[in-house]
C-alpha cells in the first residue's frame, strides 16, 4: 500500500495511504492499523487541538479525536480532497476542481468559493493572509479563508506545497520551482 500522509501529535505519529490505510504510531518504531470508515485513497492527514483530519480521493474527509478512532465526516462531492490544513484557527481543506472548504473543528464543513477549476494543492497563512496554491501557477488569497480572491504569480508550473516561517511565503513545485 502506498502511503503519502503523516503528522504527528504530542503522543502519536499517524500515517495515511492507499484503500482508507491509517497507521498509528508512538514511537515510530511499532505501527498500528486502524480502522477507516472510507477505502478511498488517503493523500494527507494533520493534527491540531481539535484532532486529526485525514483527506482524500472522492471527496473524504475522516476526523479522529484521538488518532485511533475515526468517523467519517465528508462533504457531499465526488472531487479529491488533496490536502487538510489546520491554519489560523480553522481547517482548510482543498483539492480537485478547486473544491475548497472550512471548519471550525474539522466534524462540519462548509463549501467556499474559489472561482477556479484548478486543483488547489496546499495552503498557508501568514500575516493576516491565507495562500492556496496548485495546478498551473494558480495562487489564491483570503483574508479569513472564506472569500478568496487570484493572486498574481510569477510562475504557470503546477505549485504542490506552501509553507511560511519569519514572514516568510515560500511555496514549491513542478520541475525545481522554488518562489
Amino acid at each position: 500500500v502506498d502511503l503519502q500522509g503523516v503528522c504527528m501529535s504530542d503522543t502519536l505519529f499517524v500515517a495515511t495511504g492507499g484503500n482508507g490505510t491509517i497507521l498509528t504510531s508512538p514511537d515510530t518504531i511499532a505501527w498500528t492499523a486502524q480502522t477507516s470508515p472510507r477505502k478511498t485513497f488517503l493523500s494527507s492527514v494533520e493534527h491540531s487541538p481539535t484532532g486529526f483530519v485525514a483527506a482524500g480521493d472522492l471527496g473524504t474527509l475522516l476526523f479522529s479525536a484521538n488518532g485511533v478512532n475515526w468517523e467519517d465526516k465528508s462533504p457531499n462531492t465526488t472531487n479529491w480532497i488533496y490536502r487538510a490544513r489546520w491554519r489560523s484557527g480553522q481547517w482548510i481543506a482543498l483539492g480537485q476542481n478547486g473544491a475548497l472548504y472550512t471548519s471550525p473543528n474539522g466534524t462540519t464543513w462548509t463549501p467556499r468559493t474559489t472561482g477556479v477549476t484548478t486543483w488547489l494543492n496546499d495552503v498557508t497563512y501568514i500575516e493576516g493572509t491565507y495562500y492556496a496554491v496548485g495546478t498551473q501557477g494558480t495562487v489564491l488569497t483570503s483574508p479569513d479563508g472564506i472569500t478568496w480572491s487570484p493572486a498574481d504569480s510569477i510562475t504557470g508550473k503546477t505549485l504542490y506545497g506552501a509553507a511560511t516561517s519569519n514572514g516568510q511565503l515560500v511555496t514549491v513545485g513542478a520541475e525545481g520551482v522554488i518562489l
